[in-house]
């Protein structure tokens, strides 16, 4: 229901304002890297399901082992991993494998830190046989072979959440203000991973 209360906007200048009243001082501004690849198996070249036993799932495991990082469950299986420094590994609805990175000071910082994780997954990676591919879509196949995540049990839908006449709430100030900015990297095997960081 609206707010009959709420200022009249009159112009451009009120919107902006309104956006200002909610950016971060300076001195918190953070980066954060969201680096993003295709796995596939290197003697196929075919993408490796979460079971089989080089796969997705324990790629997950064996770096779990190597960086001593805590698992992210869904049930009893492990769908990601959270690391020392703040940052994450998840994978997503496509198959791919990323990088959350955690929120870091300097675009120096997130640079190391991509080189730290490729280099760890890759480290990983070789012992299953497995390569990995820093592209938007991958060209290997069709999307009837994208490899299904594992089941995993469905969230129960709140009562409230799912009543007719009712919608989401809008995230506050305050939540959008404790979100880092995200900086998409595009390293390859070969490249050299490049950021482009927005502040606000």
């Amino acid at each position: 229901m609206a707010n009959n209360n709420s200022p009249l906007i009159k112009d451009k200048s009120d919107l902006i304002a309104w956006l200002e009243e909610g950016q971060s001082p300076e001195h918190d501004w953070r980066i954060g890297t969201e680096h993003e690849k295709f796995l596939f198996d290197l003697k196929t070249l075919k993408r490796p399901s979460y079971e089989q036993d080089n796969g997705v799932g324990a790629l997950l495991r064996g770096l779990q082992d190597h960086l001593s990082g805590m698992p992210i469950m869904e049930g009893d299986t492990i769908i990601g991993l959270k690391d020392q420094h703040g940052g994450s590994l998840t994978l997503e609805p496509g198959g791919q494998f990323e990088l959350s990175g955690a929120p870091l000071e300097t675009i120096h910082q997130t640079c190391s830190e991509v080189h730290t994780h490729l280099d760890e997954v890759r480290s990983v990676g070789r012992k299953l046989g497995i390569g990995m591919l820093g592209l938007g879509f991958t060209p290997l196949g069709t999307r009837a072979d994208r490899p299904q995540r594992p089941a995993l049990p469905r969230p129960r839908r709140s009562r409230r959440a799912s009543a007719p006449g009712r919608s989401c709430r809008r995230p506050t100030r305050r939540a959008a203000r404790s979100r880092a900015p995200r900086a998409r990297c595009c390293a390859g095997l070969a490249q050299r991973p490049c950021a482009r960081a927005r502040s606000r």
